[in-house]
């Protein structure tokens, strides 16, 4: 038989779990409040969370660059956070066929394009950011020629010849390689023409084709 004494101490004991009870309650619903107060999910976290080309696309504050389709992959280059990643996605045959049979002058093309694109998993994504070579790398092509550049897969974009200035692509970026000397004959200068110059400088410029993947 329980005394008054023995029967207080139980109830005391009874409030004090439900005390801890609903302060461990309290706890996770603070946690929860806090996740939600964080905003939208950004950086590599945001791009981790990526499924689909379609996720990609409809990622917020993300803007797109470029975009490709070859050799059965499709590749969706954007900008997030002042930063440059790519994501990457296997095709059928058929969605391979069937983003090739795309007449870009349709006014329904972007819709056709999203219909095909939009559900491919994404197999890889790359912080192209992280990939841009250091200064000191690019310097190891001063005093090279522009064939030597041509041979080592670097391509001509364009270029200012009133400042020597080349738009080069190498890789995923674009760089601007400034080379020796002067042009004469500038209205008839040709992309041949560069591969006799010697080069004097190697900056990176931006994102160049960042749709090819190189095995």
């Amino acid at each position: 038989m329980r005394t008054r004494k023995g029967w207080a101490l139980f109830l005391t004991l009874i409030m004090m779990i439900s005390v801890l009870a609903a302060c461990g309650q309290t706890g996770g619903d603070s946690s929860s409040t806090d996740e939600a107060a964080q905003g939208p999910v950004s950086g590599t976290a945001a791009i981790e969370s990526l499924a689909t080309i379609g996720d990609a696309m409809a990622l917020e504050g993300a803007e797109f660059r470029q975009s490709s389709g070859q050799d059965n992959r499709f590749v969706y280059a954007f900008d997030l956070d002042e930063t440059h990643y790519r994501v990457i996605a296997s095709m059928t045959d058929e969605e391979f066929q069937a983003f090739m049979d795309l007449d870009f002058d349709d006014p329904d093309y972007d819709a056709d394009l999203e219909k095909i694109i939009g559900q491919l998993k994404i197999e890889k994504w790359e912080n192209l950011s992280d990939m841009i070579p250091p200064q000191e790398e690019l310097d190891q092509w001063v005093g090279k020629t522009g064939q030597e550049l041509f041979d080592a897969g670097w391509t001509n974009s364009g270029w200012n010849l009133e400042g020597m200035e080349f738009w080069m692509n190498y890789g995923p970026f674009m760089y601007t390689v400034v080379m020796e000397g002067t042009v004469e004959n500038a209205e008839d200068f040709d992309e041949g023409d560069i591969a006799p110059l010697v080069v004097k400088s190697v900056t990176y410029n931006d994102l160049g084709d960042a749709g090819t993947i190189e095995e």
